[in-house]
């Protein structure tokens, strides 16, 4: 899933948008990234990326983090029928976690 998440565009914008900040200060604060597209929109839509640290070794690490819910008033019948067991406590939420290594520089 890591190596999904770092060749999706909407990630490499996301490194893209903050590359000058994580160089400055070797972190940044929590984050939320909007995944747009196929999989990972539906996978990790309205994510965060935490605890980005920049390390002496210009090793880039972080974590994607996406609570597993089924957000109300969906319309398909399986979001729909997630909704329920998720109203009447039959399926519970979860997060989904991803850690990212890239070599940098």
């Amino acid at each position: 899933m890591a190596h999904a998440v770092m060749n999706d565009l909407d990630f490499i914008a996301f490194l893209r948008d903050n590359i000058y900040e994580i160089k400055k200060n070797r972190t940044i604060p929590n984050k939320k990234i909007e995944f747009t597209q196929g999989d990972m929109y539906n996978v990790l839509h309205g994510a965060m990326v935490k605890d980005v640290k920049l390390h002496d070794d210009n090793t880039l690490t972080m974590r994607i983090e996406d609570l597993y819910n089924f957000n109300p008033n969906r319309t398909s019948a399986r979001g729909q029928i997630g909704e329920r067991l998720q109203n009447t406590g039959e399926l519970e939420n979860y997060y989904i976690i991803i850690k990212i290594k890239i070599k940098m520089f």
